[in-house]
């Protein structure tokens, strides 16, 4: 099911949407990946496997349709503020709270900081649409086969 939803549900939109873009012989394409492509969670194994592998077809992809003058860029963020983390009775802010005896404002509060996340906070939704609408642009017309991490960063690389 998560292979489904993370790999195989973008395959089956880019081919979808690459008959239209194709006529054009131009466009772009923005796939969401995650932190976890590139920072595996052991509790969360499949998720970052799945994510790695989006990052990998994005690749190929930007070789393959590249000389098309069809870019494919992906975006990796980190923690985010969705209701995935918000919900007041399913969210993980409230998960990781009841576990570590702290409320969900607390989580909100410290987890950034627990991370090594250097701006102390979490990702807006925000933050990500900004960066997708400029990929997506003529903007970005230079740019293709790119990951971009959204992680205030959380993942320290040299």
């Amino acid at each position: 099911m998560i292979f489904d939803l993370n790999l195989f549900s973008v395959v089956r939109i880019t081919q979808a949407a690459l008959s239209h873009i194709l006529k054009n012989n131009e466009g772009a394409i923005v796939n969401i990946s995650s932190v976890n492509a590139q920072m595996p969670e052991m509790l969360l194994p499949i998720y970052g496997t799945t994510k790695a592998a989006l990052n990998n077809l994005t690749k190929m992809l930007a070789g393959e349709f590249g000389p098309r003058h069809i870019r494919v860029n992906s975006i990796s963020p980190g923690p985010v503020v969705t209701p995935l983390w918000q919900d007041p009775e399913n969210g993980m802010a409230k998960t990781i709270g009841s576990v570590a005896a702290m409320d969900s404002e607390k989580v909100f509060e410290e987890l950034p900081k627990m991370a090594g996340i250097t701006l102390g906070k979490f990702a807006e939704a925000e933050d990500i649409a900004n960066l997708a609408v400029f990929l997506a642009s003529e903007r970005a017309s230079m740019i293709t086969g790119a990951d971009y991490v959204i992680d205030g960063n959380m993942i320290k690389t040299i």
